[in-house]
């Protein structure tokens, strides 16, 4: 009995696993288009569409509503860490690539992110105030995404407005067939937005499944808990991410992948981050928190200066998963020493 439950939670787990792992394939190959077609920036397709971390934004905000502030801020402060680790690291072991560079804005912003972090597990009772600086730090990063994407509109401007002249009947026929396929290109854009959507949707849906049959595997299993949360978990929740950089490795669309997972990070640590601090408002200090939130600092800044300079190589990779181990390591210290 408990060997058939076991392989149908293995089944359960492999087929969610190959969802995701296509879906992350048909996702880069639509957001190429979707970028084509519309006229957008992948690094404003990263940012703005694949950085949003629904998941992690439900999980924080419920842990703060409930007044779980370890949960709530240690979830994500982890989760960076890991997917850092997981999303960079890994790849980075096993594939050559050259990343583009982020604008300089995104990547003190992480920087600053990080900083505020460790300030607010120092000082927990001005918890408050370093939650509103996180949203106003998310407001800025939105508007100048928006403002980003006007400036690449306006380089794609090539043509400019000459004098008005009276049109020749074959120039009215060429006009009117431009508009039929203006018509035409809007709703291919449309498709292409409907099939991101659903894709995005999927995927997280596929994320949760993965997430449910592990976790009957290790209850079956009877796999101790801290184990279970700290190195299961943590890989499994960030197999979307590992995948989608992956893929878009694969089909040289490094900018797109990269801005993704900077996206992420940004999204989680300025507005969900922001927003939890603000419920919460303060927490009793633990040095354990304050050592994740020191890693993290530690991994956004190599980050930032990997991405700057254009280059991961493997002793980097490296010391992204030495941060990750050190991070899990601490963790269950904390949990066997109190």
């Amino acid at each position: 009995m408990i060997l058939t439950e076991l392989l149908a939670w293995f089944l359960v787990f492999a087929l969610a696993y190959t969802i995701i792992y296509y879906l992350a394939d048909f996702l880069i190959d639509q957001l190429k288009d979707f970028s084509h077609q519309w006229n957008v920036s992948p690094i404003v397709s990263g940012i703005l569409i694949l950085g949003i971390d629904l998941e992690e934004s439900i999980v924080s905000s419920l842990a703060a509503v409930n007044n779980l502030p370890y949960l709530a801020l240690g979830n994500l402060i982890g989760n960076t860490v890991i997917a850092i680790a997981i999303s960079f690291g890994l790849p980075a072991l096993f594939m050559t690539f050259k990343m583009e560079p982020l604008p300089r804005f995104y990547l003190l912003t992480l920087i600053v992110l990080g900083g505020t972090t460790v300030l607010s597990t120092i000082f927990p009772q001005y918890l408050l105030v370093i939650g509103l600086i996180h949203i106003i730090l998310f407001i800025l990063y939105f508007i100048y995404t928006i403002h980003l994407q006007q400036h690449h509109d306006d380089t794609l401007k090539t043509t400019k407005l000459e004098p008005y002249q009276e049109m020749t009947i074959e120039e009215e026929d060429e006009t009117r067939e431009m508009k039929v396929n203006n018509n035409d290109r809007e709703l291919l854009g449309w498709l292409l937005l409907a099939k991101i959507i659903g894709s995005l949707v999927l995927i997280f849906l596929a994320g949760e499944l993965l997430v449910l049959s592990a976790e009957n595997i290790m209850i079956t299993l009877n796999v101790d808990e801290s184990f279970f949360g700290l190195v299961v978990m943590a890989f499994v929740t960030n197999v979307e991410e590992f995948w989608l950089i992956v893929k878009a490795i694969q089909k040289h669309q490094v900018t797109l992948g990269v801005s993704a997972e900077v996206g992420k990070i940004l999204w989680n640590m300025s507005l969900v981050y922001g927003t939890s601090s603000i419920l919460l408002q303060q927490f009793t200090y633990k040095p354990v928190m304050m050592h994740g939130a020191l890693i993290m600092l530690l991994g956004t800044l190599l980050l930032a200066l990997s991405i700057h300079y254009q280059k991961l190589s493997k002793l980097q990779a490296l010391l992204f998963l030495g941060a990750l181990l050190t991070f899990m390591s601490l963790n269950v210290r904390s949990l066997l020493i109190p």
